[in-house]
């Protein structure tokens, strides 16, 4: 599954925005991958439709010089 593209994002930060139904329609879009370093932004969302029949998905998230979290429907599945 390619995540390049346009992704929502803002620099606020707060706990609701890991909700699935968070609505982010008014955050503005940034379009990974990046040619310079982003460090302002917090919060970066997409929805990702994995096909059926997906058994394991592997995340590379490249080079991360901050502390990050990821979520998955709401739910924390990594990070460091």
């Amino acid at each position: 599954v390619d995540l390049s593209g346009e992704w929502r994002a803002t620099t606020d930060d707060r706990p609701e925005f890991a909700k699935p139904d968070f609505d982010d329609r008014q955050w503005g879009t940034v379009r990974l991958p990046w040619a310079r370093r982003q460090s302002e932004i917090r919060w970066l969302r997409r929805a990702v439709n994995v096909p059926a029949g997906t058994p394991e998905v592997l995340l590379t998230l490249g080079s991360v010089g901050e502390f990050y979290q990821l979520f998955v429907d709401g739910e924390p599945r990594g990070g460091n």
